[in-house]
């Protein structure tokens, strides 16, 4: 016993070290195997293949960067005739649905942006290197979620507006009541030695629109509500943009026709209450910074109460004669400093005196009805704010973080897939293709149109005027030519 002991001792290994040899020989296990099964499947994706559009062409030698580390697989390239196109395609990637960007597997894209959304890019990488055998860098986890963005967020959701506008596609889903609920985060901007406000030390910010597209509410327990079929949209850009966002997105989800009303809540700022444009949207100030206003600025706990009850009633109007009262009584006090913030309170309420009135009593509820919360799915908007702005102010907000125009259009964006639960739909490409899809089925293919070739254009003359030009001035003349009304000289021919 005591000589096993010291040969031990002497051997000097600990079970971190085992443990890492272990380790690595079971990624380097896991990449034959994966190989091998890949090689199997090419194999019998070959021997079934029934289509004589389908010509095999060569191997394609790619690696990719997976959760066992570098994977180098050799599959078939095949070329596909249809409808008069050759096009390459891989039998192999649309088989597995094998989904990466750049050299980095579904997988591995799928983490880095998961933990980029959550944590700074440094500690993402940390995260990649203690969790897979992929080493990466901070800069290339930032340029990964950024190229994501751009080459798959932004490329599909230009094409899905550009589709949607035009009228091409629709979403089929009928409901009479849809949700939206808007939101502004202010973040700062990376400053720039030429920019004139760096330079006198003013911060820079950009804002975040951020808005959440929903079906209401549903009992998940007795007591207990949750949003329906929750849709993030988010952009940094102006709130034009973000308005074509929210109508693209409840548009290609909801067949339009079926909607009565759209409930837009928002805190007042002037972008969310201009978005309500057409006479199906409602807007609505919300309830949660209505009442975080008035419990901050009226110092008079009666008064407290009573603004913070009327406003719920089906008369919210009437708390500017409470307020009125209230500003008697302060000027009568000589409190000219809480007088003042009366004052501001009274003026952000007539602002939006239009969206004072619940929603609810819209739709035929009584206030009783409204009151019972537990009894009714239309409850107060507002209710899931942490839940709508928790992940871009969590991960744009903390730690004085700044960020460029580019990072951060891509950052939430990125966040906005992923609470949207799209990020794999994004990567497989299996969003792309219901697009083509439904093109397909409601876009007939246009027939061609043969031609009749023109030849050479005879005139009176008996030499064409047109052999001693060239270029612009010979295509100039030949349309001229053509236009009768132009002048008598006549196309004796074609």
């Amino acid at each position: 016993m005591s000589l096993l002991m010291i040969n031990i001792t002497k051997s000097e290994t600990k079970f971190n070290d085992l443990e890492e040899k272990m380790w690595k020989k079971k990624m380097q296990e896991g990449i034959e195997e994966l190989k091998e099964q890949l090689r199997k499947i090419d194999n019998e994706l070959l021997k079934s293949k029934n289509n004589n559009e389908l010509k095999v062409k060569d191997f394609q030698k790619t690696t990719i960067k997976c959760k066992f580390g570098d994977l180098e697989i050799y599959r078939r390239r095949y070329t596909l005739k249809k409808n008069g196109e050759t096009k390459t395609v891989y039998l192999l990637d649309i088989y597995l649905e094998l989904g990466y960007c750049g050299q980095y597997s579904q997988s591995i894209v799928e983490m880095i942006l998961k933990e980029a959304t959550e944590k700074s890019y440094r500690k993402t990488a940390e995260t990649i290197r203690e969790n897979t055998n992929v080493s990466i860098t901070h800069t290339a986890a930032r340029k990964i979620l950024i190229n994501f963005s751009e080459n798959h967020i932004e490329e599909i959701e230009k094409e899905k507006l550009k589709l949607y506008e035009k009228g091409y596609i629709e979403g089929e889903k009928e409901l009479r009541i849809i949700y939206e609920e808007s939101d502004g985060i202010y973040i700062s901007k990376q400053s720039k030695k030429r920019n004139k406000k760096a330079r006198k030390g003013k911060k820079l910010k950009s804002e975040i629109k951020i808005g959440i597209v929903h079906e209401g509410f549903e009992k998940r327990y007795r007591e207990d509500f949750r949003i329906k079929n929750k849709q993030m949209v988010a952009t940094t850009k102006d709130a034009k943009y973000f308005k074509r966002l929210v109508d693209m997105t409840i548009g290609t989800t909801y067949k339009e026709s079926s909607i009565e009303r759209i409930i837009i809540n928002a805190d007042g700022a002037g972008w969310c209450k201009d978005i309500a444009e057409s006479p199906k949207e409602r807007y609505q100030l919300d309830m949660f910074h209505i009442q975080k206003k008035i419990t901050e600025v009226i110092q008079d706990k009666e008064y407290k109460e009573l603004m913070s009850r009327i406003v719920k009633t089906d008369k919210p109007e009437y708390i500017f004669n409470i307020m009125y009262n209230y500003k008697v009584e302060l000027e009568h006090d000589k409190k000219a400093e809480e007088l003042e913030k009366v004052k501001g309170l009274e003026e952000y309420l007539r602002n939006n005196k239009k969206g004072l009135l619940r929603y609810q009593y819209d739709l035929g509820l009584t206030q009783e009805e409204i009151e019972k919360q537990e009894e009714t799915e239309y409850r107060n908007l507002g209710t899931e704010e942490s839940q709508m702005y928790c992940g871009c102010r969590k991960r744009m907000k903390k730690n004085r973080t700044s960020w460029s125009d580019k990072g951060a259009e891509a950052m939430v964006k990125v966040i906005s897939y992923i609470k949207s639960n799209l990020l794999e739909d994004l990567i497989t490409g299996k969003m792309k293709k219901a697009i083509e899809k439904e093109l397909d089925e409601r876009i007939p293919e246009p027939k061609k149109i043969r031609k009749k070739k023109i030849g050479k254009i005879k005139y009176v003359t008996k030499n064409s005027i047109l052999e001693s030009l060239t270029g612009f001035r010979r295509l100039k003349l030949k349309n001229l030519l053509r236009d009768k009304s132009f002048n008598e000289m006549h196309i004796i021919g074609n």
